[in-house]
């Protein structure tokens, strides 16, 4: 009985203590999901960012070109694990995309590819992968102008998200809704063999905006996958053997990506 008690003690200690963390960045309020899958975050600088602060393990920043140097000097000092460095992300649900857009460049300069944005409220805390490329400018470049032109698009599957509102978005320049969004998703993964989701983020919108729309086209696959699983198999996909496991990843192995500027205001 004592060992439970202080159990819940230092259970209470450490939620105190992360919510003092929390409240000394900025008071940063985290958009809260549905969305929950653990990933392992070991060897992971962890970054704030608000639109009025920048921090990387507890110090303030004057700028991203300072995040960079602070980036390479975590390298200096490291353990021999420096190639396996990530970044895990705190942001301010009203933190705008331009200033996301200078962060991303700053971690790719930086050679952080992978980062982890945190999702969920203190209290029940996941976090989601993001894969970052190297820069390249010239492919960058490319790319975006493939985001812009219809026959490019189609030619590469490529399906450009931009948000519109609560309950509507832009697909592929014309207005939907998100359930008729959800509704084609699954046909798209059930009947294309290639398809690739661009969400193209817009000055005006936020971090928690941004993460709402990937927190409901993870959500979606998460439970198409799931039907899939009993229709095809008769369980649940937790249930799936190792092989009929690898069946429906080969299915579901598509993502949803945003696509930020190539080269941001440092």
């Amino acid at each position: 009985m004592k060992d439970i008690k202080n159990q819940q003690v230092w259970r209470i200690i450490g939620m105190f203590l992360l919510l003092l963390v929390l409240t000394a960045c900025s008071e940063l309020e985290l958009p809260e999901t549905h969305f929950c899958e653990r990933i392992d975050t070991r060897y992971t600088v962890p970054i704030y960012l608000s639109n009025n602060s920048l921090q990387i393990k507890g110090s303030t920043l004057a700028d991203f070109k300072d995040l960079v140097d602070s980036i390479h000097a975590h390298r200096d000092i490291g353990d021999g694990t420096d190639y396996t460095l990530k970044a895990k992300l705190y942001i301010d649900k009203q933190c705008q995309s331009t200033r996301l857009d200078s962060l991303m460049t700053a971690l790719r300069v930086g050679s952080i590819y992978i980062s982890y944005f945190k999702v969920n409220i203190p209290d029940d805390s996941c976090w989601i992968m993001y894969n970052l490329g190297a820069i390249f400018p010239p492919l960058d470049s490319l790319f975006e102008s493939q985001l812009m032109n219809p026959s490019a698009r189609d030619s590469l599957h490529l399906t450009v998200i931009r948000l519109f509102n609560h309950d509507t978005i832009i697909v592929n320049d014309l207005k939907t809704s998100l359930a008729s969004f959800q509704r084609n998703l699954f046909r798209q993964i059930l009947t294309q063999r290639k398809y690739s989701i661009v969400v193209l983020p817009q000055k005006q919108d936020t971090f928690g905006e941004l993460v709402r729309f990937y927190d409901i086209y993870l959500s979606t696959v998460k439970n198409i996958r799931e039907l899939y699983s009993v229709q095809k198999f008769g369980v649940s996909y937790k249930q799936l053997d190792e092989e009929q496991s690898a069946q429906i990843q080969r299915l579901f192995r598509r993502s949803c990506t945003i696509k930020f500027s190539t080269i941001a205001n440092l």
